[in-house]
């Protein structure tokens, strides 16, 4: 063991239309998913887009048993985001950067493209998303129902609205299925006047996330074609349940890999925390419980760090129910502390998945989101996430955007995160991973 964790206890997103998507959150972290739908003048090589869609929520909590009484549903949906974080996953970011990613808050933003889609278009949306093509209405009904907690100064919401062009008329249908399944309402703006679009915008989007996000549009994001803003808001923040205290954290090194060491502000404590070993991922976990009982953040490290590529490629798709057993014993913790932010350009890896049409100004078929909706189509898909670690918890934001055009040999064990690691942060009761990431350098931005 390094001699440096060897001292004291103290160490103490003709005419056509498409549509962007934009999402946000923070941890304590929060994150806004915004879409904007827009006509595209498409003139032989030149493409013309304007519109966005926005999702907020917020989320936050702590961890107290393991075993809850789901409704069937509520287990369809967090298979599914499951299923479509494993799947996601393993395509983000080159293999040595960071990364933080709110596959909930993508989920749901692109989601609310289903009843807006028709034919194929659908078909391949339900397929990326891990979503059955019988039943995913009363599976998405759980984004509307249960979905956080009303404090939002510590605790997790969700919060959704439509902002439409105020010429631009959406179906009863779709409308009724915006409010029965994401609680999503309905608000008219004038696109044609993008400054105050925009502030109206902007305000419900840092009202939803507790003020963590700001301008998440300027009035450069409209133009004359801009039709709607689908947005949603997921906000977490999260105490930790036994706090790291600051004099305790030092300096010391992390291994980023065999040629490269960095210094890092790193925290220590020592109390009862859940340990374990999987096999099946060459790895230990760390479950570090928060504050208010809901939420738990797990960090797995690598048996060796040439396993870290092993683990990236397969964590996200564990299913965590199932597997992991948490006995809460004392245990030493280092943990380096971090700020990450990762912006990420979906569309290829989505088209990956399957959903290949709705990014198709030819194939994509969404015209039953309103009158005059045809030749609706993603452009592209974006999400920029944030999070921030440190001695009294998690904070963590993130921005999607989608464009349419125990194993222990001793008894008092150390978890020491001196090298590359993964993390989930979690909601207990539903089961589903609210964000998901990897630190490869705690020092880089």
């Amino acid at each position: 063991m390094n001699s440096q964790f060897d001292s004291d206890d103290s160490f103490g997103g003709e005419k056509r239309k498409s549509i962007d998507f934009i999402i946000t959150a923070s941890i304590m972290e929060f994150v806004v998913t915004i879409l904007c739908c827009f006509f595209g003048l498409i003139q032989a090589d030149v493409t013309l887009e304007s519109g966005k869609v926005m999702t907020l929520s917020s989320t936050e909590g702590i961890l107290n048993q393991r075993d809850f009484n789901r409704s069937e549903e509520a287990e369809m949906l967090s298979k599914a985001l499951l299923n479509f974080t494993g799947n996601l996953f393993p395509l983000l970011g080159e293999k040595d950067e960071n990364v933080i990613f709110s596959a909930f808050g993508l989920h749901n933003a692109l989601s609310m493209l289903i009843e807006g889609s028709k034919d194929q278009t659908k078909a391949q949306l339900l397929d990326a998303l891990s979503l059955g093509h019988e039943d995913y209405g009363k599976t998405l009904k759980q984004y509307g129902s249960g979905n956080g907690n009303e404090n939002v100064t510590e605790g997790w919401t969700s919060v959704s609205r439509v902002f439409a062009q105020e010429t631009f008329r959406l179906f009863e249908s779709y409308m009724d299925f915006l409010w029965s399944t994401f609680k999503a309402t309905v608000e008219s703006l004038d696109f044609s006047s993008p400054s105050e679009a925009v502030e109206v915008i902007n305000a419900w989007a840092e009202n939803g996330t507790n003020g963590k996000i700001e301008d998440v549009l300027s009035p450069e994001s409209f133009d004359g074609g801009t039709t709607l803003i689908l947005a949603n808001a997921i906000h977490f923040k999260g105490v930790w349940a036994q706090k790291f205290s600051p004099k305790d954290t030092k300096e010391l090194d992390f291994h980023v890999n065999e040629n490269k060491t960095v210094k890092v502000a790193t925290m220590h404590v020592k109390a009862k925390f859940g340990v374990t070993h999987l096999t099946k991922l060459k790895s230990r976990v760390l479950q570090l419980p928060f504050r208010d009982e809901g939420v738990e953040m797990l960090i797995f490290l690598p048996d060796a760090p040439q396993d870290f590529d092993y683990l990236n490629a397969n964590f996200a798709s564990l299913d965590i129910d199932k597997v992991l057993f948490f006995p809460f014993i004392n245990t030493k913790v280092w943990l380096p502390k971090f700020n990450l932010t990762s912006t990420h350009d979906l569309k290829s890896a989505l088209m990956t998945l399957g959903a290949k049409d709705v990014f198709s100004a030819k194939d994509a078929d969404l015209s039953a989101m309103g009158e005059n909706a045809n030749g609706l189509f993603v452009s592209e898909v974006t999400q920029k996430a944030a999070i921030e670690v440190n001695e009294e918890g998690a904070e963590a934001a993130a921005v999607s955007a989608v464009i349419v055009k125990n194993r222990m040999a001793f008894k008092e064990p150390q978890f020491i995160l001196d090298r590359p690691f993964a993390f989930i942060i979690r909601d207990i009761k539903s089961g589903i991973n609210l964000f998901i990431g990897r630190v490869i350098d705690p020092t880089a931005a």
